[in-house]
């Protein structure tokens, strides 16, 4: 028998839809992911407000923080693929206040004030990390602020801001 290749099947053009479809349903997933994530943050920000250690956390977003209080014992700054802009300039620290910072593909820049001594300390994954603090001087009337940074694929900048007088 010979075959007629006028005769052959054709398969239906429905990979294409297929794929889009299949699209769809894998972005949808992952923003569902996002949006159930964001809500978890919500949630657990309110649980954290209550205690003295204070944290800030940006997912997919950009936020600044301007803070004007006393903060006894640290912070802890998280933010993954974000923008955080944080001001502490107001804040008045005790000596030995420790702000650990965790930076994910994002910019992160935090802004102490100049009557505090600051020792840095790091590690580094394909971050750029900028620093004004020369940790070499030392004034033992000020208060030591410890700055722990875990940083992966990121900007981190730690400037020196003079404190505005109200």
């Amino acid at each position: 028998m010979k075959k007629n290749k006028d005769c052959e099947q054709v398969k239906p053009a429905k990979t294409g839809f297929k794929k889009y479809k299949v699209l769809c349903i894998v972005l949808g997933t992952i923003i569902a992911i996002i949006a159930a994530i964001k809500v978890f943050i919500k949630i657990s920000e309110k649980k954290r407000n209550q205690t003295e250690l204070k944290e800030y956390l940006a997912f997919f977003s950009t936020k600044l923080y301007a803070l004007a209080e006393k903060i006894p014992a640290g912070i802890l700054l998280s933010e993954y693929f974000s923008i955080l802009k944080t001001d502490f300039t107001q804040c008045e620290f005790s000596d030995n206040t420790f702000i650990s910072i965790k930076s994910v593909c994002g910019g992160l820049t935090v802004y102490i004030p100049e009557n505090v001594n600051v020792k840095f300390d790091y590690i580094n994954n394909f971050s750029i990390i900028k620093s004004d603090f020369d940790e070499d001087e030392y004034d033992a009337s000020k208060p030591t602020v410890y700055i722990a940074l875990k940083g992966f694929a990121s900007v981190v900048s730690i400037k020196k801001k003079e404190a505005e007088e109200a």
